[in-house]
């Protein structure tokens, strides 16, 4: 197989549980790029935090983020692809938050608009930056404290607005808010991590971002590499003509999966990339 582009995501993938990307990797990733491949982060975050990894590691393809709702090229700052939510399903999602007693976070390429729900989040996300003394996150917050305020950012985001997320501890709500999406005929909803959801447009999946960056390099799907962990990355791995899943993976990635490496803890994608494209064994 002829691998010419390799779409690799983050959490759970290329980062370990210190949110380190590992030397190995990085070197594996580098040497990938010096035989012609293209290498793009392919992730639920956001453009500014997949494109501050990307830059970690050295890599110049362009970057899929929020899940496939925006494409955009690292240093030339062309924006490939970009589907935004519409008002109405925005207002929509609003809705069935406040039915449910909780509030959402709305994110456009560089920034999260969010409720008090999403603080208890954010408070992880900063104990374990300070933990291991390492940048998390890169993005910028606003908390937004009420329905008005939700309403008005709604409007003035209205062209940038690409992915929601909605929270809860409570498993039993999350569910029944899964449910009422899924009824929903414009948006995607996929869980992730933490008892969230994350909903973009109808048509917008890792697949399609992976489809599109194939298309800008004339490849097909026999010359695509992916390699994932999570349910948002159930679609690249069944579109790629090699998938892989990491160890840590969840079972459904492992059974859609042409081969399961090792976990992110112990250098899962480095081994994966030796194996099938560097051809170390």
């Amino acid at each position: 197989m002829d691998i010419k582009l390799i779409c690799i995501d983050l959490d759970g993938t290329l980062l370990n549980s210190e949110n380190a990307i590992t030397p190995r990797s990085k070197d594996a990733l580098l040497k990938a790029t010096q035989l012609g491949v293209h290498v793009a982060v392919s992730t639920g975050r956001t453009f500014v935090d997949a494109d501050y990894y990307s830059s970690l590691v050295g890599l110049k393809t362009p970057i899929i983020s929020s899940n496939g709702a925006y494409i955009k090229e690292k240093d030339q700052g062309k924006v490939i692809y970009q589907n935004v939510l519409d008002e109405n399903v925005l207002t929509t999602i609003l809705e069935i938050c406040k039915r449910y007693g909780i509030s959402p976070c709305m994110n456009t390429p560089f920034k999260k608009y969010h409720g008090k729900d999403f603080s208890e989040l954010f408070k992880i996300f900063d104990e374990k930056a300070k933990k291991f003394n390492r940048i998390i996150t890169v993005y910028k917050r606003e908390l937004v404290e009420n329905m008005a305020e939700w309403k008005d950012i709604i409007k003035k985001e209205k062209d940038n607005i690409i992915k929601c997320e909605l929270y809860s501890s409570n498993k039993e709500i999350i569910l029944k808010i899964r449910q009422e999406l899924d009824d929903l005929d414009d948006v995607e909803a996929i869980f992730s991590i933490h008892h969230s959801i994350e909903v973009t447009c109808k048509g917008v999946s890792k697949a399609r971002g992976v489809e599109i960056l194939a298309g800008f390099y004339n490849l097909k799907p026999e010359n695509v590499m992916a390699i994932g962990d999570s349910e948002n990355d159930l679609s690249m791995i069944k579109y790629a003509g090699l998938g892989a899943a990491m160890g840590n993976s969840i079972d459904m990635i492992k059974e859609a999966s042409d081969y399961v490496t090792d976990s992110n803890d112990d250098e899962g994608v480095a081994k994966a990339i030796e194996k099938f494209v560097l051809k170390m064994g």
